[in-house]
């Protein structure tokens, strides 16, 4: 399969690089998921803050309203941990049940700020009472934005590769570049391979997806372009710190950004574990997949 850029995609990616380089909005929220994927990977590039990912979702879910929103997938007792862009939300969607959503207003929550690895503000907050919910293809919705989220774990790996391979390039040690030792030239190819692999998982899935697939195989396709993704994702950005020596501890150098950016993926939406048990229940059948789960 082609997974290279279309000319609009490419348009896209130069707005979106443009626009978050100038601290601007990302150029979209909606449309088709290579698109959004796109811009997704152009954000994981410059490393940013962003209320994208939660606008994405809160289209997926429904939500077509122009007040600032926050989504809280996860409730228990009333209570939902680092949800992000809370503090300035006006509405919350809650998922009540698998499968219904309810809107909440600010003005009847409890809010209290939490520390995160990522860049986005996140709270824990309450919710005393909660209104009729709707129904809504809340599974679907998630696995959608779980493959934008993974395209911008790919811009994050691949703009560490890139900074990584510059650094090993110009960092001179024993009189010559880091570059021609034989062991860095390996770890740069083996972020090279995992930068591939991850970026053809997303790009085909959001293809797949797009083309007007099932409910299941959107399932799946976001569980293998996740359990692809982001695992590789974060180890390439971990390798491009310790590539980056000295250099890559600097505050103002991007390195952390970009790994906090992965490693802040992991747990977004289903973890890796999750995921690949999806992938095994859809190939194997739901019992041989719990078998093969508990061996």
């Amino acid at each position: 399969m082609d997974l290279a850029l279309s000319p609009e995609h490419q348009d896209l990616a130069a707005a979106a690089r443009d626009a978050f380089a100038g601290g601007l909005p990302s150029p979209r929220t909606d449309g088709s998921l290579t698109g959004l994927a796109v811009v997704a990977r152009e954000l994981g590039r410059a490393a940013v803050p962003s209320r994208f990912h939660t606008d994405v979702l809160a289209r997926f879910l429904g939500w077509d309203g122009s007040l600032p929103v926050a989504v809280a997938l996860e409730l228990r007792d009333g209570v939902a941990d680092h949800v992000a862009h809370a503090a300035d939300a006006e509405i919350f969607l809650v998922r009540t049940t698998p499968s219904r959503i309810t809107e909440v207003r600010r003005a009847t929550v409890q809010i209290v700020r939490q520390a995160g690895i990522d860049d986005e503000d996140r709270c824990r907050v309450s919710f005393p009472a909660l209104p009729e919910s709707r129904t809504c293809d809340v599974e679907a919705a998630v696995a959608r934005s779980a493959v934008v989220r993974a395209a911008d774990a790919v811009g994050a790996a691949g703009a560490a590769l890139d900074a990584a391979a510059d650094h090993v390039r110009t960092r001179t040690q024993w009189g010559q570049p880091l570059a021609v030792l034989q062991v860095v030239q390996h770890r740069c190819a083996e972020m090279l391979i995992d930068v591939t692999l991850a970026s053809d998982a997303v790009f085909d899935a959001a293809a797949t997806i797009d083309r007007g697939a099932d409910d299941c195989q959107v399932v799946v396709a976001a569980a293998y372009a996740q359990a692809t993704a982001i695992e590789r994702c974060r180890r390439v950005t971990a390798a491009a710190h310790q590539l980056a020596g000295g250099h890559g501890i600097h505050a103002d150098a991007p390195f952390h950004r970009w790994y906090r950016r992965a490693k802040a993926a992991e747990p977004e939406l289903g973890d890796v574990r999750s995921h690949r048990e999806t992938i095994a229940t859809a190939l194997l059948g739901p019992t041989a997949a719990a078998r093969a789960e508990n061996r």
